[in-house]
């Protein structure tokens, strides 16, 4: 079940929730904590042995990979590892999609480390997730132009859907996670701060810009691929909380918060092919 959507307990102070506000933007969970995300800058291969999670010699793998969206789902897949017995391999880079274009010199070795990663890892799950706001997802051009992000779609759209039907071949079942609602404030931190006594006013109304989601687009393009939607257990009834059950949801305008991330796995596993859950 998913977790309930409400705001804090009336009169609770922000300094009782969970994850500390002092440490909200640091809560980014266990694969950073151990060099499993890459930064957006510096190294392009991901780290090998040590980050894989769960059981390292489980007969069923599940494969983690995207930009820091990715990441932010990792709390959940790593808890679902422990409960099921799976070998959960992450795959994460921060500002680097997973779609098939060239976006840039770090994030296209990275890309193709990846996935060639995934493909020898033989899964039988792989979980993909992007962000798809920003500077970052504009494709290059053969002459070295870059188009506007807008300009960009088409091409992030059909490099997605190459990713996915790379990995829909090497047998696994394919889970594309949506992209979810961003927030009007960047800093939460901030915002909760300003109403200790009532972080539920920190809530907004969920906006996607739908023209943008090529994470959507290119997941009906391919025959197989499960299409995971995180807004309604985010955003009941079309609004966002900050705050559920005293765990901070966001980090910052577009991440979850680790900590709030790992009480997804209930959700999680309900979208997940029933043989890999006791289903």
């Amino acid at each position: 079940a998913a977790p309930a959507a409400s705001g804090a307990e009336p009169g609770r102070a922000a300094a009782t929730l969970r994850p500390p506000v002092s440490r909200l933007e640091q809560d980014r969970g266990r694969a950073v904590d151990d060099g499993c995300h890459l930064k957006s800058s510096g190294r392009t291969r991901s780290p090998g042995a040590r980050c894989v999670y769960g059981e390292p010699g489980s007969a069923v793998t599940v494969v983690n990979v995207g930009d820091s969206h990715g990441l932010m789902y990792a709390p959940a897949l790593m808890a679902l590892a422990r409960r099921h017995g799976w070998r959960l391999v992450n795959l994460t880079r921060a500002g680097c999609t997973t779609a098939d274009v060239d976006q840039n010199e770090r994030c296209n070795p990275w890309r193709r480390d990846a996935l060639r990663r995934a493909e020898r890892a033989r899964p039988d799950l792989v979980v993909v997730s992007n962000g798809m706001i920003g500077d970052r997802y504009r494709v290059r051009l053969p002459d070295g132009r870059r188009l506007s992000r807008e300009g960009s779609q088409r091409r992030l759209v059909a490099g997605l859907a190459r990713s996915l039907r790379r990995l829909r071949a090497t047998g696994a079942d394919v889970v594309v996670i949506r992209d979810l609602a961003r927030a009007p404030r960047y800093d939460t931190a901030a915002c909760i701060r300003r109403n200790r006594s009532a972080p539920d006013r920190c809530a907004f109304t969920a906006r996607r810009p739908e023209a943008l989601a090529f994470d959507a687009a290119a997941a009906r393009r391919v025959d197989g691929v499960r299409l995971v939607d995180p807004l309604d257990v985010l955003c009941p009834g079309g609004r966002c909380p900050m705050v559920v059950d005293g765990t901070i949801v966001y980090r910052n305008g577009y991440h979850l918060s680790a900590t709030f991330a790992a009480t997804l796995a209930p959700w999680l596993a309900g979208h997940l092919p029933p043989a890999l859950v006791g289903g």
